[in-house]
């Protein structure tokens, strides 16, 4: 699940019209405020990196959780991201998985 909360921290930075354009191209006619959340599953890859990409552009915070909800990665408006983990989780291959997705820079 992707949760957006709080959004319109730094209303300059964001666009909302960019944002619902692209949640109506799935079907998702809801505003942020009704529904912060995304839901996905395997084959939603790109869809939650399009949204990862406007969440970091836009300055907004969000909680992305895998879905075996053993990982999750929190993203700041004050632009800073911290991942948590349960103890089986192999670094390499979370950063090696971030840095594809280009949310990480290696």
């Amino acid at each position: 699940m992707l949760w957006i909360s709080p959004f319109g921290v730094w209303p300059s930075s964001q666009n909302l019209e960019l944002f619902y354009g692209y949640r109506r191209s799935f079907g998702e006619v809801r505003s942020l405020s009704e529904a912060p959340y995304h839901r996905y599953g395997a084959a939603d890859s790109l869809v939650i990196e399009c949204l990862i990409d406007m969440i970091l552009y836009f300055v907004w915070d969000a909680i992305l959780i895998d879905t075996q909800n053993r990982t999750a990665v929190q993203f700041s408006h004050d632009e800073w991201l911290a991942v948590g983990s349960d103890s089986n989780l192999n670094p390499t291959g979370l950063f090696g998985s971030l840095s594809r997705s280009r949310i990480l820079e290696s």
